[in-house]
């Protein structure tokens, strides 16, 4: 199951931590939605985009909805903007308008999302004219 290698002990070990902020104060996606997904999965028995796709996407109609893009579907990628505050977190220059290619449809990101590849260390988005 793609509980992202997260053991019984490792789940002990990140229960008994200190909590960042207070309940209530501030929200974090990635350990709650984590656990979240990995009891999810223990519970059903099933990876959770298998889960999440039967019980919850399919029931409303969602059928292009998932953790990854097909190859056969990332033609319909669109590219990646960013505002122009926020265009140099990418390596990115705003264009006149304000906005800033991050990523083309054809892309860094798109060469990674239709596969469960890890961004490699360093690695950085680049606009690509």
């Amino acid at each position: 199951m793609g509980t992202g290698g997260f053991t019984d002990e490792g789940l002990a070990a990140l229960g008994s931590l200190p909590l960042m902020d207070q309940p209530g104060k501030r929200w974090r996606y990635t350990t709650g939605a984590t656990v979240a997904g990995i009891l999810i999965e223990r519970v059903t028995g099933a990876p959770l985009a298998e889960v999440l796709s039967h019980r919850v996407c399919e029931p409303l109609g969602m059928t292009d909805t998932g953790f990854y893009v097909p190859a056969a579907k990332l033609h319909r990628f669109t590219s990646m903007y960013a505002p122009a505050e926020v265009a140099g977190t990418f390596g990115a220059t705003a264009d006149g308008a304000g906005l800033a290619v991050v990523d083309r449809s054809d892309g860094w990101y798109a060469a990674t999302v239709g596969r469960a590849a890890a961004v490699p260390p360093g690695a950085t988005t680049r606009s690509r004219a």
